[in-house]
């Protein structure tokens, strides 16, 4: 699946969010994936083998919330928002 393929590839998680076409009423999921710019291509590469996936890029100015970084592996990285806390 293409959500396995950028995750494999790019180590970065999404978020998967079931939809509903409206033309022909067909049950499909929308991903959600924020990466940086140098990782358009690598993207690109990726949509290219999933014939029926198209791709929407955006500029994105500021990520806030509570998420967690892949490491090379996809295991997410243990991060410390704060030196005093474990």
């Amino acid at each position: 699946a293409v959500s396995k393929a950028i995750l494999d590839r790019l180590h970065h998680p999404m978020t998967m969010m079931p939809a509903k076409g409206v033309y022909q009423g067909k049950e499909t999921n929308v991903l959600v994936c924020i990466i940086n710019k140098t990782q358009v291509a690598e993207l690109k590469a990726i949509i290219s083998q999933f014939p029926n996936c198209f791709v929407s890029i955006s500029r994105v100015d500021a990520v806030l919330g509570n998420f967690s970084r892949l490491d090379s592996h996809g295991n997410p990285e243990k991060e410390y928002t704060d030196a005093g806390q474990n």
